[in-house]
Parts: structure tokens; C-alpha cells; sequence
């Protein structure tokens, strides 16, 4: 079974706080991150953060002064915590061009594809 979140991508300065005031913002609107993944470059920082209402998410990030640079949705997988369970779920999702694999977590996956259908319908 899949959960479909809303994942936004935010640039940001690659300096100490950064990512808790993107955070801080989410939080006082009262909106639970998902998942996220962050990484710098260059001097930037981008920030993919999964959300359950990407709406209200976009909504107090822009709010708070925060410019949403992308949006996508994302499938979370709850996946067992057992030998083979990975390889059985990418052979069912051979074929689908995964973009991105935000965040693994445990027992729990973050997908998100150019061919959502088809990777929904494999899930």
C-alpha cells in the first residue's frame, strides 16, 4: 500500500539555520513533514520536503518569506522490515524511470517518477 504525499523543493542559502527556518515556518503552521532530504552545492542548499497537504505547506512556506522552487508528488511505501523486501518492490517497479528516491527510512520508502501512472499502478 502507498501513500500519496506532495513533495516541494526549496533553495536555500547553504548556511547554518537555513533549514530551521524552512522548518520552524512548516511547524507553526501546525504541518507534519514527511519525509525530507537535503543536500548543499555550490553554496546552495535544496530541500525536498513531503508533506500530506503540499497546498498548505506551499502556503506557510510562502508565507514566511520561503520561494517554493518545484513540486512533484511522492508515494510512501510501508515496506517490511525483512530480508528481500527491497528487491521485491524495485522488481515490481522495473521499468518506471524513478527521478528520485528521497529518503529511506527503516522500513519505509519515498518514491517519486517522471511516469507517475505508472509507477502508481505497480505499487
Amino acid at each position: 500500500m502507498a501513500t500519496e504525499l506532495k513533495v516541494l523543493q526549496v533553495s536555500l542559502e547553504d548556511r547554518p539555520g537555513a533549514l530551521a527556518e524552512v522548518a520552524g515556518a512548516i511547524a507553526a503552521a501546525g504541518i507534519n513533514i514527511e519525509a525530507v532530504l537535503a543536500y548543499s552545492v555550490g553554496g546552495q542548499t535544496e530541500a525536498h520536503l513531503a508533506f500530506v497537504d503540499g497546498g498548505a505547506a506551499r502556503s506557510a512556506l510562502e508565507g514566511a518569506g520561503h520561494r517554493v522552487a518545484g513540486e512533484r508528488n511522492a508515494f510512501v511505501v510501508q515496506m517490511e522490515d525483512r530480508v528481500g523486501a527491497l528487491a521485491e518492490l524495485t522488481q515490481r517497479l522495473a521499468g518506471v524511470n524513478l527521478s528520485l528516491t528521497h529518503l529511506a527510512t527503516n522500513n519505509r520508502l519515498l518514491l517519486s517518477a517522471d511516469d507517475e501512472e505508472s509507477l502508481r499502478s505497480r505499487l
